[in-house]
């Protein structure tokens, strides 16, 4: 019996340094409420034009689609420096216009550094061969 107390003890005494530090890694601004830790979507654009989600089944979505239809981003990396995902950038074609254009999937590569105040100030997005840098303003917009 001391042996099952020794070893709970044990394994919940490890269990507590590794809860503390899940709360002191930074967070992704998603201007979708307050900034996430492995946010499982993105909306970098500011006007909604453009998701970082994930894959689905769909192959276009409509502007009216649900945030949900947007998949989600798969996290390889997250740590107190940097996170690193992959999935699926949607962004909005704008035909015939942006009230009624159809979102389209693109594959993407993510990645954030650069804490400060506990949230990553930066996030580069790779898709097509070509990278993008943004910049956080606040905790919560991407421009």
């Amino acid at each position: 019996m001391r042996k099952l107390v020794a070893t709970a003890a044990l394994g919940f005494g490890l269990a507590l340094p590794a809860a503390a530090s899940a709360r002191t890694l930074p967070a992704v601004p998603t201007e979708l409420g307050h900034p996430q830790r492995r946010p499982h979507l993105i909306d970098y654009t500011g006007d909604g034009s453009a998701f970082l989600g994930g894959f689905t089944r769909y192959h276009a979505l409509h502007k009216s689609s649900p945030l949900a239809d947007f998949g989600r981003l798969h996290w390889t990396t997250y740590n107190k420096n940097e996170g690193r995902a992959y999935g699926a950038d949607w962004i909005d074609n704008f035909i015939p216009d942006g009230a009624a254009g159809a979102f389209h999937p693109f594959k993407v590569t993510v990645h954030v550094y650069r804490p400060r105040a506990g949230v990553f100030t930066r996030m580069t997005i790779v898709e097509q061969g070509r990278s993008y840098t943004f910049h956080a303003h606040g905790r919560d917009l991407w421009f």
